[in-house]
């Protein structure tokens, strides 16, 4: 792997719009020329999710994906150099592309940047042998005209619901968007982080394959309503 210093990798970032190590020549949508991203088989699906900055958790990594729905700080040095990252996860399943944030504040153009940068990095990762399952997220249902744009059809995606339970506005536009997700794309599967399996399938219905993965903090409360419902069947 080649080095690029920080000052390096920035001037070539603001020249040419990616990171170095992107493969130049990448076929890209021909509207928006966001990246196409590899088609990932339903057989890629992890079993398991833990958060990148939490690796620790995963106790079988090579049938565990890892996921970025974390605030955007926190992953900022995965988007300024991908390839610097790529063999921290090669014992991981898969790895989800960076779960950017958009919001209705934003220009549509800032939008379209955030999701640009996160389709790239994956593009870096796929280069260094890793599956990357692309995070579908919209601000408003116009954003899914684009957010789909170099996703290939029947492919497995990914979506978060964490902090959407407490906000209704954000959380309407979510489940109005999934339908409309299915339709333009036609995946294989869902993967929904931030909640359960029956909460995922309620919300995305019977037409697509769908997995749900608790939170820690969820997967943990519903161990212990198992524990106590044990304790009490043995009483």
């Amino acid at each position: 792997m080649v080095g690029y210093t920080k000052t390096e990798r920035s001037e070539y970032l603001r020249r040419w719009g990616v990171q170095p190590e992107y493969p130049i020549g990448h076929p890209v949508h021909e509207e928006t020329h966001f990246p196409m991203l590899d088609r990932v088989s339903i057989e890629s699906v992890p079993h398991h999710l833990v958060a990148f900055d939490d690796l620790g958790r995963a106790k079988t990594p090579h049938s565990t994906g890892v996921h970025f729905f974390r605030h955007d700080q926190k992953f900022r040095g995965h988007l300024e150099d991908p390839a610097g990252f790529a063999n921290k996860y090669e014992k991981f399943k898969v790895l989800l592309s960076l779960d950017v944030s958009i919001g209705q504040g934003m220009t549509r153009f800032q939008r379209m940047q955030r999701i640009y940068d996160s389709r790239t990095t994956a593009v870096v990762w796929q280069k260094y042998g890793h599956i990357v399952i692309p995070t579908m997220r919209w601000a408003t249902l116009d954003d899914l005209e684009y957010v789909c744009d170099g996703v290939p059809q029947s492919s497995v995606i990914a979506v978060g619901w964490l902090g959407l339970a407490s906000d209704l506005e954000k959380a309407t536009i979510f489940k109005q968007g999934i339908p409309e997700l299915v339709a333009l794309l036609n995946p294989a599967a869902i993967m929904v982080y931030g909640c359960t399996q029956g909460q995922a399938e309620a919300m995305v219905g019977s037409s697509t394959q769908v997995f749900g993965y608790p939170t820690p903090m969820r997967e943990r409360s519903l161990h212990m309503k198992q524990v106590n419902s044990l304790k009490t069947l043995d009483f």
